[in-house]
């Protein structure tokens, strides 16, 4: 599997990497992993199947990473939220004064 590390850091969506060891991990991942580019998570285990041996370890992983996003998606959506209503905000009271000298006194 050629660039398969590459591959795996340049997709723009959040990740996690589940193994047994950190000695598996290669120059890129190593690398990526220390600039957050995703989750690691350890489940030690000297074998390849550590999904099948240690599958409640590994389910509790992926559960807690599945909720961090969630929680950190709807955080977003707040915060995207609370912009929008201080744009709308904003906007009011920044033609408020322009309203009021345009229905003041020689106003049509």
């Amino acid at each position: 599997f050629e660039d398969l590390s590459s591959i795996f850091v340049a997709a723009p969506l959040p990740k996690m990497m589940i193994t047994g060891s950190l000695d598996r991990l290669d120059a890129a991942l190593e690398a990526s992993h220390m600039m957050g580019s995703f989750k690691l998570e350890v489940v030690p285990h000297p074998g390849h199947q550590v999904h099948e041996d240690r599958s409640p370890e590994v389910a509790r992983a992926v559960i807690d990473f599945l909720c961090g996003v969630q929680r950190q998606r709807l955080a977003f959506e707040k915060l995207q939220l609370q912009q929008q209503q201080r744009g709308k905000l904003d906007g009011v009271s920044s033609d408020a004064p322009k309203r009021a000298r345009q229905s003041g006194p020689g106003a049509p």
